[in-house]
């Protein structure tokens, strides 16, 4: 789709607050790349390698350990949500767990299909969305 391309759409809702955004994540980035340096040349490279391979496997393991906490206390391993978007598109979620592992599958199946203007969100922002969610609820 080319929402663009199509009249009356312009593919964004306000194009400088994207691009001022855009520069805001750039700027953010090259921050980031700066303080991972100054860390490196602090501590050498495997230190700070070994340091953010165990903050990882922290989070992952607080997360699992939430969603086994979900299964207990909720009494079932499949959770179901459907919303919808300013359209009235169907946004359907049903996450299944693994009270075992702690575990977890996102499925989107019944979610509508991409819609015409600005209201769709790719892979990486769906991803970014979860991730976000699951951070949120990790005490």
């Amino acid at each position: 789709m080319e929402p663009g391309k199509i009249p009356g759409n312009s593919g964004t809702r306000n194009l400088p607050d994207n691009l001022s955004d855009l520069k805001a994540q750039v700027a953010a980035n090259h921050k980031g790349i700066q303080l991972i340096h100054e860390l490196i040349r602090e501590y050498s490279l495997p230190v700070v390698q070994a340091y953010m391979g165990h903050i990882q496997k922290t989070a992952e393991l607080s997360v699992r350990d939430l969603m086994k906490e979900v299964c207990k206390t909720v009494g079932s391993d499949v959770l179901t949500a459907e919303d919808q978007l300013d359209d009235g598109s169907p946004i359907c979620l049903t996450v299944t767990l693994d009270a075992a592992t702690g575990g977890a599958v996102f499925d989107f199946t019944g979610t509508s299909p991409q819609v015409v203007g600005n209201l769709n969100a790719p892979r990486a922002i769906t991803m970014s969305a979860i991730i976000y969610c699951l951070r949120c609820m990790v005490g």
